[in-house]
């Protein structure tokens, strides 16, 4: 993990690198880093970036986000092909990055599935980075409000 982070301190670009790790508790959990280096006259200045929890600790949470994909399959397609090519990462690790947003953010998958295809055209993430725009994206749709479900008969 150290010699991974060295690596990015040294080169510029966007990278995830999933980490298994054992809590406090003994416990083993799945870490994905999600990051980007950025540089200038080939000296890395900054890496920013987040830390989510990928473990699936909880076999109705998978079943649930598995019937939402198939009932929102197309936002989920467009916004994973959106992560597949930012992070130059393969169709099950985009996945994994939405099912983590979702978890961390306490949204529906479909949601934030949404949130994301939907600002792709959204002039407030504008940049030329589509990797700098994923994660300006990702970081607003975590301060959306929850959608409300409909209340009976209105």
């Amino acid at each position: 993990m150290l010699d991974r982070l060295h690596e990015h301190l040294r080169t510029a670009g966007a990278y995830t690198h999933v980490y298994r790790v054992t809590d406090a508790h003994g416990r083993s959990r799945r870490l994905r880093l999600v990051a980007k280096s950025t540089a200038k006259d080939d000296r890395v200045l900054s890496l920013h970036g987040f830390v989510l929890d990928v473990t699936n600790d909880v076999q109705t949470w998978q079943t649930d986000a598995i019937d939402q994909a198939m009932q929102h399959r197309a936002a989920i397609e467009q916004a994973k092909g959106a992560l597949m090519l930012a992070f130059h990462i393969d169709d099950v690790e985009a996945f994994d990055m939405l099912r983590a947003f979702s978890s961390r953010q306490n949204r529906r998958l479909a949601d934030v599935a949404a949130y994301i295809t939907a600002s792709l055209s959204d002039p407030t993430f504008i940049d030329p980075d589509p990797v700098q725009v994923l994660l300006e994206i990702v970081a607003a749709s975590a301060v959306q409000p929850v959608r409300q479900p409909h209340p009976q008969g209105g």
